[in-house]
């Protein structure tokens, strides 16, 4: 299992029974149920007693609808007292099912988490086992997109071998959260041919179909999460054109902009999203579990001092420290051997790091409410705190910089009366974010805080 999900977002989803080793619990994900995070998936949680040393395992078992094959892929959490992260599994089960099994830390109520990799209904078995039960090897190959979706894919033309080509799936157009959107491509190809065909986005979790002459069947692949990029390598059976079929499912209402690259060459394929944002997760290739010495293997980083204001630092390190468009500074939970990211902190000039839907160094106040959908409470100026946004009162930034991410603005102050900068610089109160002045000056990002860890 790998430590992903912020603990906050799971306990926002309402608990709806408790579990004990022995259970087994029959349920099923539908809409109306609480919605988790940016990408919407539907959610339920349950409290599960542990015992300090004793332990368990966690079986997620999703079953199809049956109009949708391989639409349900169940994807399971667990957040508790001692752990030092929230544990999350997708396909450590059978097939596409997920597994968790922990050894609890202490004499606590843990709380479990049934979810889906995407959007998606269906029923499930969730089981509590102090012994598993063994099951046969079998992979995860699910086929989420249909026959009847790939047939309705927009035509977008041909694509060279070798090419890279940008598009975008929304084309400007708003669409609901939820809504699938395709592409599709053509390419002509050699049998005995060796090509990696890569589909890479910052902008949504990108899949993959690819069918052809004597392929049999469509392969299908989609993106890990946070990794931006789905890819095929395979070898083309024989001489024709090749269907590539992009894929893409919008996680807020309103998206008007689903930007992608796809590719087909004989090279690797690219680069995931290095200097991507994810709260809770990550920020470009800073995990949790990520060292100084790993970073220097990679990048180049320096040490420095970290300045928390008022006359306090702290030993830091700055990734990309000669490159002001990607320079970021990280705090250690471990200041001497540098280990256990704390804080990330992106200022000024750093505008290549950005968030799924573009915020970034620059963004201004008014883009921030129209991705946002709403007002949001912005601190006052005249004191240490002055411009930060740390909430987004239920909007749609909520998933895309939630819970451990705050930004600071500023802006240019002549442009205010005196009375309208006085109307600002009120301490540590709240403003909300379309208030006149405050508009007026629409200030810009200037810093962008994440925290990996208390």
């Amino acid at each position: 299992p790998a430590a992903g999900a912020d603990a906050t977002a799971l306990t926002a989803v309402p608990v709806v029974g408790s579990l004990a080793i022995g259970a087994e619990v029959e349920g099923e994900l539908a809409a109306g149920d609480p919605v988790l995070g940016a990408r919407g998936t539907y959610a339920k949680a349950w409290t599960l007693a542990g015992r300090a040393g004793q332990s368990a395992t966690i079986d997620l078992l999703g079953r199809d609808p049956p109009d949708q094959p391989g639409s349900f892929d169940p994807y399971l959490r667990l957040a508790g007292p001692g752990l030092d992260s929230v544990l999350s599994d997708d396909d450590g089960g059978r097939a596409c099912d997920a597994r968790l099994t922990v050894t609890f830390p202490a004499d606590a109520d843990y709380r479990v988490l049934v979810t889906t990799y995407r959007r998606a209904a269906g029923h499930f078995t969730l089981r509590v086992s102090g012994r598993p039960a063994t099951f046969a090897d079998e992979p995860c190959n699910p086929t989420p997109v249909d026959d009847n979706e790939v047939a309705s894919a927009t035509p977008r033309g041909r694509l060279v071998l070798g090419d890279s080509i940008p598009d975008d799936l929304a084309s400007g157009q708003p669409a609901a959260r939820g809504r699938r959107l395709l592409h599709e491509r053509t390419v002509d190809g050699a049998a005995g041919t060796d090509v990696t065909v890569a589909v890479r986005s910052d902008r949504f979790d990108p899949e993959l179909v690819i069918e052809g002459p004597g392929m049999g069947e469509q392969l299908y692949r989609g993106a890990e999460p946070a990794t931006c990029v789905a890819s095929l390598r395979l070898t083309l059976p024989k001489t024709g054109t090749y269907r590539l079929v992009v894929v893409g499912t919008t996680e807020q209402d309103g998206a008007t902009s689903l930007g992608y690259v796809l590719s087909a060459g004989r090279g690797p394929p690219p680069a995931g999203c290095e200097l991507l944002i994810v709260p809770g997760e990550r920020v470009g290739p800073v995990t949790r579990a990520t060292s100084e010495a790993e970073l220097r293997v990679r990048f180049d980083v320096a040490e420095v001092e970290y300045d928390h204001g008022e006359g306090v630092s702290e030993p830091a390190t700055a990734l990309y420290p000669d490159d002001p468009g990607q320079r970021a500074v990280i705090t250690w939970q471990d200041p001497a051997a540098r280990t256990g990211p704390v804080l990330v902190v992106i200022r000024r000039d750093a505008a290549a790091w950005h968030s799924r839907r573009g915020v970034r160094i620059g963004t201004t106040l008014r883009t921030l409410e129209r991705l946002n959908g709403r007002p949001f409470p912005v601190s006052g100026w005249a004191w240490d705190g002055a411009g930060t946004v740390g909430a987004w009162n239920g909007g749609d930034l909520t998933g895309d910089l939630g819970p451990g991410v705050w930004l600071v603005l500023d802006g240019d102050w002549d442009r205010l009366t005196p009375e309208e900068r006085a109307q600002l610089e009120v301490g540590d109160r709240e403003l909300p974010s379309d208030h006149p002045a405050l508009r007026k000056l629409n200030p810009r990002v200037v810093e962008i805080r994440v925290r990996l860890r208390s």
